[in-house]
């Protein structure tokens, strides 16, 4: 699959059409291609509970939202990938690092007693 390319703004996975959704498997497959292979995780959305990902694209420096806009399907249904014009301040700003999120989770499912684990971190 490519990279992003400079023309592009938006990948969206599925659109809605009165009440029916429409699912595009080959943007759903690049945003996640994307996720693992062309961009790097900047920060998360405090306010989306962790939802919302920052993503940084490390060939041209442009911030991506990665979103799931069907709050009402299990999971958000299909991702929407979105550039957003922030400098790197107001981005630090506006999302927590991964290492604050994940210190911040710790703490949560301590207080809860239950053992989190970090996506760095191998299974037991």
């Amino acid at each position: 699959m490519k990279k992003l390319q400079a023309e592009e703004v938006e990948l969206v996975g599925a659109r809605l059409s009165g009440d029916k959704m429409n699912v595009d498997a080959k943007i759903c497959a690049r945003i996640d291609w994307l996720l693992n292979n062309a961009l790097e995780i900047f920060g998360y959305g405090e306010e989306s509970g962790g939802w919302d990902k920052l993503y940084r694209d490390p060939a041209d420096g442009r911030f991506w939202l990665l979103t799931y806009p069907f709050s009402e399907m299990h999971g958000g249904g299909p991702p929407t990938l979105r550039n957003l014009a922030l400098s790197e301040d107001d981005a630090r700003a506006r999302y927590l690092s991964p290492e604050e999120w994940h210190k911040r989770m710790e703490t949560f499912m301590r207080d809860r007693n239950i053992r989190y684990i970090s996506p760095d971190e191998n299974e037991p």
